[in-house]
């Protein structure tokens, strides 16, 4: 897994199943291929591929990197990612990333010292082991801070608000967590640490929780001689009726049919 390297020219290589490549550059002028164009990336920043990524990487004058190969098991048993997501944080696509924030600093001082231990041949495989676990732990967390993610505050704010916006003008569609990124503009994985850093809530329960105050509201506003439980539930989209009485109770205290006769 551990690699650091020195590099020059062009490196390509079709995607690796399974592994996860990290490279930060220590000099300018290092060019990674995302999507149809070059984009530079310079040190204070890191390149990540996916286990479907395919990796194309062209250096200006002499390159030096701090590289890592990741098995795929490893990096999603640390990553706290999107509900039964079995891609990981990335869905096959290069992601480019600052390491301004502490945990990328942090992960930049993990990597500069496991270069160092390696180049000193001091990594035993309980060494190695440590230092794995180490760097995704620090990966994973840098790879959360959200604000890193999209750029700026603002930029964050305004995604969640079209993200919000949509999900409540759709409560009694079927929404899935694509869906919202898609209205929001944004990927499924920043949208994700998005609503954990500002709701404390994953995207899917954001959705429930709105569901929820939504059907409770339509059924204090609603008259029980003309309204039933099941047409209200069914139209903030929730069809598994049991589980919807289930969960109201919980959140509530009693019982939709309770709230609806007020």
């Amino acid at each position: 897994m551990l690699q650091p390297v020195t590099v020059s020219g062009r490196v390509r290589k079709p995607f690796v199943e399974d592994v996860y490549g990290l490279h930060i550059p220590l000099r300018p002028g290092m060019e990674f291929r995302m999507g149809s164009e070059y984009r530079v990336v310079d040190p204070g920043f890191a390149h990540l591929t996916g286990p479907t990524s395919s990796f194309d990487l062209r250096i200006r004058g002499q390159g030096d990197a701090l590289a890592v190969v990741i098995p795929a098991g490893l990096m999603h048993a640390h990553w706290v990612g999107e509900e039964a997501d079995p891609n990981g944080p990335l869905q096959g696509e290069p992601t480019v990333f600052t390491l301004a924030s502490p945990a990328g600093r942090k992960l930049f001082r993990v990597m500069s010292a496991v270069w160092a231990e390696i180049l000193r041949n001091r990594t035993g495989p309980k060494a190695k082991q440590d230092f794995e676990n180490a760097i995704v732990e620090c990966l994973t967390q840098t790879l959360e801070a959200p604000i890193d993610a999209v750029g700026t505050v603002r930029n964050a704010r305004q995604i969640l608000d079209r993200a919000k916006s949509f999900i409540r003008t759709h409560l009694g569609d079927q929404l899935t967590v694509p869906d919202v990124a898609r209205a929001a503009g944004t990927s499924r994985r920043t949208l994700y640490r998005l609503f954990l850093h500002e709701e404390q809530l994953t995207p899917l329960d954001f959705i429930q929780h709105e569901r929820m105050d939504s059907a409770r509201r339509a059924f204090l506003a609603s008259n029980a001689e003309e309204a039933t439980v099941t047409t209200i539930a069914i139209q903030h989209g929730f069809n598994h009726l049991g589980r919807f009485a289930a969960h109201y109770r919980h959140t509530f205290g009693e019982r939709p049919s309770e709230t609806l006769r007020r």
